[in-house]
């Protein structure tokens, strides 16, 4: 005969030294629960030893638990913590949520094969420095894209780019993908900028495989904006240096389910993995993988302005669905190509389709210059009505 334990878990959480609480329902239909046996058993992840809660608050079926931050030794950003529940019936039989587990004491506990687990997030708002030139929160991009990916946005968030260069050999792990937060808002943006004392900032590495230097997952009101003032000052450089078949500078990776809104690139040197190689890009968008047959679902209000780009075949190559889902996509004053042989843009300056209300407006292409390539273009835009 056994309980029945009912409990919603615990979903991630900002990081706080206080304790936290936890609801259960505890039920037998068959037989009565035995008074004092109904626990929770807790850890940090990367724990061997659990704690455990056997003195609940009781209010009829509920039971009321802690756990106890202080007891695990305290908590920080990233920490993950798992939990289950254990109660015996009069029948002798031991109940755990999730099932699986068996008994109650530290000494003789079986945990479950899956536990309950919620993370320690990350309080986004403020002014971070990124780097290692002096005083920083992160000591790379690495870092905060990590930071960013395992927290709640409270606030509008600068990150500062207050190094020269961010590269393999300085500690980056290429690819960088920044995925979407909760609480971002037209109020609470992120944006990542370099810092008023760098005028020449570059972003660059190599990485493994179709993949984009740095992707934007889902995210939503996120700006890379390459300015160190409130000039539109060109002052950062993304460049890829792989020649790797289907890579990219930038993946801009939207879907129905990750959607990307309210998002800009501008001010920013692009700078793709190779010319001669006919699927590099400097900015794609996609709702997966990057290749020519790409397409992204649902971006919607981007812009791209006042960029450069060169050293890539396809240059800003941004096709939609044929749903019709992506809208508001805007490119505008933007330099694209080059007078360096090496760094010429070969195949597509500007290439939006499916897309509703785009504007490509005050962009220059120049030197699409190629002796193999054919049916080139500046600008191509198709399937996208109000396009202008």
């Amino acid at each position: 005969l056994f309980a029945q334990i009912t409990h919603s878990p615990l979903g991630d959480t900002l990081f706080s030294v206080v304790s936290r609480g936890l609801s259960a329902t505890i039920t037998d239909t068959s037989s009565s629960i035995v008074a004092g046996t109904a626990r929770v058993f807790y850890k940090k992840l990367s724990q061997s030893s659990w704690q455990v809660d056997s003195l609940p608050t009781v209010t009829g079926t509920n039971y009321s638990f802690t756990i106890s931050h202080t007891a695990l030794g305290g908590v920080a950003v990233f920490d993950t913590i798992e939990y289950y529940l254990a109660v015996r019936s009069a029948s002798g039989t031991i109940t755990t949520l999730p099932l699986g587990g068996d008994g109650l004491q530290a000494a003789n506990q079986i945990p479950p094969s899956s536990t309950f687990r919620y993370l320690i997030l990350g309080n986004i708002s403020g002014t971070y420095r990124v780097g290692t030139s002096g005083p920083a929160d992160f000591p790379s991009l690495t870092v905060a894209a990590n930071f960013i990916n395992s927290g709640l946005v409270t606030g509008p968030a600068t990150f500062l780019l207050i190094d020269t260069l961010y590269n393999n050999a300085s500690g980056e792990n290429f690819p960088i993908t920044i995925f979407g937060r909760p609480g971002s808002s037209a109020t609470n943006t992120i944006t990542i900028r370099p810092d008023t004392s760098r005028s020449n900032v570059v972003v660059q590495g190599t990485f493994a495989g179709s993949n984009a230097l740095i992707t934007l997952r889902g995210v939503n009101h996120f700006h890379i904006n390459g300015s160190n003032s409130a000039a539109n000052n060109r002052n950062l450089t993304i460049r890829s240096n792989s020649t790797a078949d289907n890579s990219a500078a930038i993946l801009v990776r939207s879907s129905v389910g990750e959607p990307v809104r309210n998002a800009s690139i501008s001010n920013v040197h692009v700078v793709g993995g190779s010319s001669t190689v006919t699927t590099t890009f400097g900015i794609v968008a996609s709702n997966g993988t990057i290749s020519t047959s790409a397409a992204a679902d649902s971006l919607q209000n981007f812009t791209i302005g006042n960029i450069g780009v060169r050293r890539a075949y396809y240059a800003i190559f941004l096709r939609g669905a044929a749903a019709l889902t992506n809208n508001n996509i805007v490119v505008e004053n933007s330099q694209i190509g080059s007078t360096d042989t090496a760094q010429f843009v070969i195949f597509r300056g500007i290439e939006i389709t499916n897309t509703r209300n785009a504007r490509v407006r005050g962009n220059e292409v120049f030197n699409l210059v190629s002796t193999t390539a054919t049916s080139q273009s500046a600008v191509e835009l198709s399937t996208s009505p109000g396009a202008i």
